[in-house]
């Protein structure tokens, strides 16, 4: 017995393909936020994504995962390590909770796209409900993880960087 699809269930898929392709590259992509200090010395730009982070400056570039932080901070605090070890003149704040849900909610989002996607066309006839269902349920995934993210956007959050202030140089006042 031959599978016979028709034409609107093919078009369907195909948007499916699409908007599948679409979610793992906004979950992948470091380009969400673009930020740039008012006050900056050293041509500093930050883009962020989900989970990578990018800084950009004069004298450096440096990408790193801004979930890996949260990591770091269990390991550190287990080991009894300072948190912030290195030197530089920024920091990268701690991942907020935010940042795990957005993540959460598109690999969720993700999943179940890939889900519908590998099997939509071996059940299309006879479980046409839940595959409408899955396919709701990834936009309401994506859709709360987009919207998370544009509020913690709207309300600066998504700028994770802190200039700090070196304890060890020395402050002089010359009088003339």
């Amino acid at each position: 017995m031959a599978m016979q699809f028709t034409g609107l269930q093919v078009v369907s898929w195909i948007l499916l393909l699409i908007g599948t392709g679409m979610l793992v590259i906004a979950l992948v992509s470091d380009y969400w936020s673009i930020h740039q200090p008012r006050n900056q010395m050293d041509h500093l730009q930050m883009h962020r994504g989900v989970l990578r982070q990018c800084i950009n400056s004069r004298k450096y570039e440096n990408c790193n995962f801004r979930l890996s932080s949260m990591f770091k901070q269990l390991r550190n605090f287990m080991d009894g390590y300072d948190m912030y070890s290195e030197r530089s003149m920024y920091r990268h704040l701690p991942t907020q909770t935010y940042e795990v849900f957005v993540a959460l909610f598109l690999a969720i989002a993700c999943m179940v796209a890939a889900t519908v996607l590998l099997f939509g066309p071996f059940c299309c006839q006879r479980c046409k409900p839940s595959t409408t269902l899955l396919i709701f349920i990834t936009g309401v995934f994506s859709g709360s993880g987009c919207a998370i993210y544009w509020n913690a956007n709207r309300e600066g959050k998504t700028f994770t960087l802190q200039q700090l202030q070196f304890q060890d140089v020395y402050h002089y006042d010359y009088v003339g």
